[in-house]
């Protein structure tokens, strides 16, 4: 029986909840006239006051980026891929063998790269070849980028840098 009456309660707590009443309850309230109302104090401060600013992002678009740095490997190998990102949501780059472009929707703190469509050239070297592999299937798993004035940074969803670009 008192597990009926608590569910009943608390049943009755929900639906409550859940509806309002139509019209607001008004309670009064007394009003003391203004010579009652206790002063406000003010204390100084020495410290200056300094309004907020917006975090200036640096603009990562329209910029040619070449590779510097991949899955935490040192690229040196010349020439390097490079990237552009377009302010009209396209990327273009040179591979280590193959010219790419694709798309990308968002922005800095939250971007996603879509497919890759680059030419079909084959690399001389088999290691450039699947350095270049390496490279296109982890551009594509980019989820946010951060970018100075002089380099470009690319991360996965964990945080991870997965890839550096440098101004070209």
């Amino acid at each position: 029986m008192k597990h009926l009456i608590v569910l009943f309660g608390i049943l009755g707590f929900f639906v409550a909840c859940s509806n309002p009443p139509a019209t607001p309850t008004v309670v009064p309230t007394a009003v003391l006239p203004t010579a009652m109302l206790p002063s406000p104090t003010i204390v100084p401060t020495t410290e200056p006051v300094t309004t907020p600013q917006p975090a200036i992002m640096t603009p990562y678009e329209d910029i040619e980026w070449q590779l510097t740095q991949l899955n935490g490997k040192l690229i040196t190998q010349t020439p390097p891929p490079t990237i552009k990102f377009t302010n009209m949501m396209s990327i273009a780059g040179e591979g280590f063998c193959n010219s790419y472009s694709g798309n990308y929707t968002g922005g800095m703190a939250s971007i996603l790269i879509g497919n890759i469509a680059s030419t079909k050239k084959a690399c001389a070297d088999q290691t450039l070849m699947s350095l270049e592999s390496e490279y296109f299937d982890t551009i594509i798993t980019v989820m946010y980028v951060m970018a100075t004035d002089d380099t470009l940074t690319l991360f996965s969803a964990n945080e991870t840098v997965l890839a550096i670009f440098t101004k070209k």
